[in-house]
C-alpha cells in the first residue's frame, strides 16, 4: 500500500498537516533514492575497477609470456651458434641436442652464451659422435722426389742428355721405376 495523497485525504486529516506529511514523506524518498544511487555508483565502480584488474592480470601475464619466449629464442639461437663452433654441423643433430638443454639454466650475455661451456660439455660426453673435428690436410706434392726421370721429360731433353742420363732413362724404359 502506497502514502499517496488520495489515501491519505480519506484518512481524514486536515490540509495543513496532510501537506507536511507529503512533505516529509518526499523528503524521506528523496534521501532514499539519492542513497540507492550512491551505493549503485560504488557497485558500479567496485565492478569497473575489478575488471580492469582482470584485464591488467591478462596483459600481465600475456607480457610475461612473450617475453619469456622472445628470450628463449635468444637463448636458442646463441646455443645453435654455440654448438656449431663446437664441431656440430648438421643442423638435426643440433636440434636434437637442444633437446635435452634446459633453457631456464643457460645465461645470456648479450647475444653470447655466458657458460657456454658448462652447457656444451655434458654433451660431447654423452653425445661425442655428433661433434666432429675438422682436420686440414696439405695437397700432395705433384713433383716426384728426388729429380727422377719422367716419360714426358724423354721429349724435350737432347741427345747428350739422354747420353748422359741412360742407366735412368733405360730404367724407366724398361718398367722399372
Amino acid at each position: 500500500m502506497a502514502l499517496t495523497r488520495k489515501f491519505l485525504e480519506e484518512t481524514g486529516l486536515n490540509k495543513e498537516v496532510l501537506e507536511k506529511i507529503i512533505q516529509a514523506h518526499g523528503e524521506t524518498v528523496d534521501a532514499l533514492k539519492k542513497e540507492r544511487d550512491e551505493w549503485k555508483r560504488r557497485a558500479e565502480a567496485e565492478e569497473q575497477a575489478s575488471g580492469r584488474a582482470e584485464v591488467q592480470a591478462a596483459f600481465d601475464a600475456y607480457r610475461a609470456q612473450v617475453e619469456k619466449e622472445r628470450l628463449d629464442g635468444r637463448k636458442t639461437a646463441a646455443l645453435q651458434k654455440a654448438l656449431t663452433e663446437a664441431g656440430v654441423a648438421r643442423a638435426g643433430f643440433r636440434e636434437l641436442l637442444l633437446r635435452g638443454i634446459d633453457l631456464a639454466k643457460v645465461e645470456l650475455d648479450g647475444e653470447n652464451l655466458k657458460n657456454a661451456e658448462a652447457v656444451i660439455a655434458p654433451l660431447k660426453e654423452n653425445y661425442a659422435d655428433c661433434f666432429s673435428t675438422l682436420q686440414t690436410q696439405g695437397t700432395p706434392p705433384l713433383d716426384p722426389p728426388g729429380g727422377a726421370i719422367r716419360k714426358a721429360d724423354l721429349r724435350q731433353m737432347s741427345a747428350q742428355e739422354i747420353n748422359d742420363n741412360w742407366e735412368e732413362i733405360s730404367a724407366l724404359l724398361s718398367g722399372g721405376k
